[in-house]
Formats: C-alpha cells, structure tokens, sequence
C-alpha cells in the first residue's frame, strides 16, 4: 500500500513538473510559440498571434487627423511594410476595419462612413501596390470600440485607428 502511494505521489509530482514548466526550445521570430509547434514561422514584430503561431491580426495607429481619411506621411511606412507582408503571402486575404473617435458633436452615422473611407483608402493604396483587390475586405465601425478613451485628445488620436484582421479561408 506505502508503494503504490509513493508511485502515485512521484506520479502526481512529475505530471506537475512537466505541465508548470516553461516551453524548451527556440522562438526565432519570437512570437511566443516556439518554432517546434510555430504553424507561421517569421511572423513580424507586432502582429497578434494564435496558439499556433499565425498572424491573427495587426492594429496601426495611423492617427489620422480628425475628419479626414488621407494618407499621412507616417502611415506611408506602414502601408510599404504591409504590402512586402502581403507580397510573402499570397494566399492571405484580409479586413481592415477602419476604426474613428467619439466628440460631443459627432454623429453615428458620420463615423461610420468615416472610418469606412479610411478602410477604402488604405485599401487602395495596397492596391495601387500591386495587391489584389480581391484579397481585401474594408468595413468601418465609427466609434463603437474605442481603446482608449475618447475624453482626452490622446485617446481620440489613438482611436482614429485601422485594425487588420487574417483571413486563412483559402489556406
């Protein structure tokens, strides 16, 4: 009886070892999955990953200037880094969902249509960078998700945002 316990408890003890141990092995594009069971390996700095390793989405804070959906200087770097992401992966479809910020007078229905003419813009601009169309979904969802909040000028600048969303459909 004093044997079968202790071969329980030495049991019990190894299994809990094994199961609070940190994961052994190499993470190249440390991502947080290391490459024995990385399903995506080389994932970009930044992107939001999946258990297996794969890109799930990407947020950039473009900051875009209020009302507006043009392409700024800053958001150029963004768009040639994705379109090269886009470029190793021509499987990969996406949504960018074009995200605005929340003040005392605006509307609903305008930030809606505001946060959609910035998903179509960006689009375009992949686009117009040798990325199919039929890769890219665009939808905006004005000011209903905020990260930040929406009473200080900070938080609306971050929350003028695009989020890009991975779609493995035809994988």
């Amino acid at each position: 009886m004093i044997k079968t316990k202790s071969k329980l408890l030495l049991s019990l003890m190894f299994l809990t070892t094994l199961l609070m141990a940190e994961p052994v092995g190499d993470d190249s594009d440390g991502d947080g999955v290391i490459d024995f069971v990385d399903g995506c390996l080389k994932t970009p700095k930044g992107y939001v990953v999946d258990k297996d390793g794969c890109e799930r989405y990407f947020i950039i804070h473009a900051n875009f200037k209020n009302n507006s959906f043009e392409v700024t200087d800053a958001l150029e770097a963004d768009i040639k880094t994705f379109v090269a992401f886009l470029k190793n992966r021509p499987q990969l479809r996406v949504n960018i969902i074009g995200h605005s910020s929340r003040t005392p007078v605006s509307g609903d229905a305008y930030n809606l249509r505001l946060s959609k003419s910035r998903a179509d813009t960006f689009k375009k601009e992949i686009v117009k960078r040798g990325i199919s169309s039929d890769r890219i979904e665009t939808e905006g969802r004005g000011f209903h998700e905020p990260m930040y909040s929406n009473d200080t000028q900070e938080g609306r600048d971050k929350n003028r945002r695009l989020e890009i969303e991975f779609l493995y459909e035809n994988f």
